[in-house]
């Protein structure tokens, strides 16, 4: 059979088709292009963020460890600085997944335009070329919205159950039935919310999760925002409530010496410590968050002004989540307290009835600076 070469009008059908999606996806280079650039600062300002919060995690560790402190303030110390680290690290790793993504998402569509290239090249060397694959090729690194789902749920999780676990150890180290009982109210919503989230994930990452089959889907799901699912939610805050509500009511316990305590001599001192440790970084944190919603989060800003809010945006919302332990270190030390060397009855006994919130474990107590709450 002799070969008839194709059609100009088929020829030509081809051509149209090849540009039509070559400039589809070169249309597409430019947001994927700023979208990386902008994720890569971020990353960049978050392993600075890193570097920050880990070199004040050992330097707190070393003072705990070489001073020797195994009371309150130990305790109090790490509940304020452990969970801020980790959502460090958290939001750390979910950086460097959505560059991967992303990454993977613009070197995909950049393949499909050479690809394109040279086929429209060929079709017009020659009379039979071979057709375009309108198919994306292997895709890269696709697993961001498993990442990103395990790493938000682990955060929350993370810090359900450190609040649980601090108000489980002021609460059990009575021997008071009812306050096991009151453990018992946290554990349960705690595990409860432990278990749907590890659900929630597998549907995610699992064999039937939704994992992207295409560049479109990759860069849809490296570009929406990852929720924890609504079950997992209601458990953390259930839990949060429960252990707030019963930490409110151990103070409740002492309202009296606490009410003797603000009225005292030293009421003022006590006060402004207390405003500059817990309030002061609150609302420093929500003037920061009023700024970066007005200003940092805007699509047509500079590099320079991008980078520039999402280091302060990586760093003042923790930074202002451990300021409360550091007052506590820095307290501690101010007082400088004797070494277990010289002293070896030094700090608090946790089996006293009572502990300070303010000075736990100071060498020196002053009648007005101690504030009871009962076990």
């Amino acid at each position: 059979m002799e070969y008839e070469p194709p059609s100009i009008a088929s020829q030509l059908r081809d051509f149209y088709g090849t540009g039509n999606a070559m400039d589809r996806r070169i249309r597409a280079l430019s947001p994927e292009w700023y979208t990386l650039r902008s994720s890569m600062t971020d990353a960049l300002a978050h392993t600075f963020s890193l570097g920050i919060f880990m070199s004040v995690f050992a330097v707190v560790a070393y003072i705990l460890i070489s001073k020797r402190w195994r009371d309150s303030t130990a305790a109090i110390v790490l509940f304020f600085l452990v969970p801020d680290c980790i959502t460090v690290v958290m939001g750390w790793l979910f950086t460097l997944s959505r560059v991967a993504q992303i990454y993977s998402v613009l070197d995909g569509d950049m393949a499909f335009i050479r690809s394109g290239y040279d086929h429209l090249v060929e079709s017009v060397l020659s009379w039979d070329p071979p057709r375009l694959e309108a198919n994306d090729g292997p895709l890269g690194y696709v697993m961001h919205r498993c990442v990103a789902t395990a790493l938000f749920t682990t955060d929350a999780l993370m810090r359900t159950a450190v609040l649980c676990g601090f108000v489980l150890w002021s609460l059990t180290r009575g021997k008071d039935r009812r306050s096991w009982v009151a453990a018992a109210l946290v554990v349960v919503p705690c595990l409860a919310a432990c278990v749907s989230a590890t659900i929630h994930v597998y549907s995610i990452c699992g064999p039937e999760g939704s994992t992207p089959n295409s560049l479109r889907e990759a860069w849809a799901a490296a570009t929406t925002p990852i929720y924890i699912d609504a079950t997992t939610m209601k458990l953390t805050k259930l839990s949060t409530l429960i252990s707030t509500a019963l930490f409110v009511q151990w103070l409740w316990q002492d309202r009296a010496a606490i009410k003797a305590q603000l009225s005292g001599d030293g009421s003022f001192q006590l006060m402004r410590y207390l405003g500059l440790t817990f309030l002061l970084p609150v609302l420093v944190n929500e003037w920061w968050a009023s700024i970066y919603n007005s200003h940092g989060n805007v699509n047509n800003n500079t590099a320079l002004s991008y980078a520039f809010f999402s280091v302060m945006n990586s760093v003042i919302p923790q930074l202002t989540g451990i300021c409360p332990g550091l007052s506590f270190v820095y307290r501690r030390l101010s007082q400088s307290p004797p070494t277990p060397s010289d002293d070896p009855k030094a700090g608090v006994d946790l089996e006293q009835p009572h502990l300070s919130l303010v000075d736990v474990g100071a060498s020196e107590k002053r009648p007005e600076d101690v504030l009871p709450v009962s076990s």
